[in-house]
């Protein structure tokens, strides 16, 4: 016989009102066990909830060899299988410094996107730098904005798409002819923006826009860099939120790239006496 068959019983030899040690007994333990079921909805409920919160989404910084040394060498690297790109970035690690043409994303014959270094003319080789994500239920897409003009700032503009849990997680910058101001990203509007530097003929904008259910995001920016060679500014991303990406922006062309370590965006300068901008990608 059950516990429940046994209130039953009792409550039908009681009857209303009649007190008794047994009857008594037999109420206190139906009380209890009415607590006992409205905690137990409580609990199931909670479970309900719980598996959107105990996937939380991890990201690594993956990159390439370094590229040759000839004018718009390439450098690429792919995120693994179970992982999405949603950021890339370039770095110039030589003595070239502001040779960079940029980075965009490149989806290969296999469907798969990779990140793409360009070198620039008198180049001494750069690595592409990929943000890969193991995100529940992400999918992201790739844009390049149209060919900026070739005035000083003078800036290529790509914009996300307008739906649902959909943000822009990585803006950044190519070029075939150097002499570009990097990009910053608007993630409110889910634009990008590139910026042409003095003497440019031109930059594109590439965007990463990714979509999640509940995903939401926000940009970071350092302070500016000192102005020597290699100098280096640094920003992170607040506590409970994820780094997507990480893009340098100068408004003085020479810049050496940018890079995630260590979970803090850092950016290059490539001198000439003046700074440049670390600017980072936060979701959750």
């Amino acid at each position: 016989m059950t516990i429940t068959m046994l209130i039953l019983v009792l409550a039908g030899l009681c009857g209303i009102g009649r007190s008794t040690p047994l009857c008594d007994w037999s109420k206190q333990l139906e009380i209890r066990l009415s607590a006992m079921e409205d905690r137990m909805e409580t609990v199931e409920e909670h479970g309900k909830v719980m598996p959107q919160s105990s996937v939380q989404p991890t990201c690594v910084t993956r990159w390439s060899d370094i590229s040759g040394t000839e004018d718009d060498a390439l450098s690429y690297v792919q995120c693994e299988h179970n992982e999405v790109l949603t950021g890339c970035s370039s770095y110039l690690p030589g003595s070239a410094h502001g040779t960079r043409d940029g980075e965009y994303v490149h989806i290969g014959k296999d469907g798969k996107p990779a990140c793409v270094a360009r070198n620039g003319a008198d180049g001494t080789g750069v690595k592409a730098v990929a943000r890969c994500c193991n995100w529940p239920e992400m999918s992201c897409i790739y844009e390049t904005g149209p060919r900026s003009l070739s005035d000083d700032d003078d800036r290529s503009t790509v914009t996300c798409p307008d739906a649902p849990d959909t943000y822009l997680t990585g803006c950044s910058s190519s070029t075939y002819w150097q002499n570009m101001d990097g990009a910053t990203p608007d993630v409110d509007e889910g634009k990008c923006y590139a910026y042409n530097g003095g003497f440019g003929n031109g930059v594109f904008s590439e965007a990463v826009c990714c979509t999640s259910p509940n995903l939401i995001c926000k940009d970071e920016w350092s302070e500016k860099s000192g102005g020597e060679v290699n100098d280096r500014a640094s920003v992170h991303c607040d506590s409970g939120w994820t780094m997507t990406s990480c893009n340098v922006h100068s408004y003085f062309r020479n810049t050496d790239g940018a890079f995630i370590d260590r979970e803090n965006c850092i950016a290059v300068n490539g001198g000439n006496g003046q700074y440049v901008y670390a600017i980072a990608i936060c979701c959750q």
